[in-house]
């Protein structure tokens, strides 16, 4: 609202980012939550959304460190690689430290944000499906 008292709109797509960035994650762990949901318990569905969402933050800059030391053996990087495939990127939406730190930028912000958007709606929809299927072959 400061901005648009001032007159200075120009700044108001740059604060909408981390908005909608930060609902594309929730809504992620949301459909995580859901799947596991149809064959889990109540309160292991908690723990099983809760640490995969901290894997899947904390996952991607294990594997970049892997990935630039040399020293480390290469089935371990492709397995870390292949783990990093499989969990969901939390990490991707953490664009609050850009907009601390300007001087850690990315690239090109459109397509790394449509990327990171898109990203985040294919896994939900494979989760939902996946919990979908998983729920109808259930007995009830």
């Amino acid at each position: 609202m400061f901005y648009l008292q001032q007159g200075d709109a120009s700044a108001i797509p740059a604060l909408i980012k981390a908005p909608v960035m930060y609902f594309v994650q929730m809504s992620l762990l949301a459909a995580v939550a859901i799947f596991f949901s149809t064959f889990v318990a109540p309160l292991v569905n908690f723990f099983l959304s809760g640490g995969l969402f901290l894997l899947g933050s904390l996952f991607n800059p294990l594997v970049q460190s892997m990935e630039s030391n040399t020293s480390t053996h290469p089935a371990a990087k492709a397995f870390a690689q292949l783990v990093g495939t499989l969990l969901p990127n939390f990490a991707n939406y953490n664009v609050q430290n850009p907009i601390i730190n300007p001087t850690q930028t990315i690239q090109n912000e459109t397509a790394y944000y449509l990327q990171v958007t898109v990203y985040g709606f294919f896994y939900i929809g494979i989760l939902l499906v996946a919990g979908i299927l998983i729920f109808d072959r259930r007995e009830v």
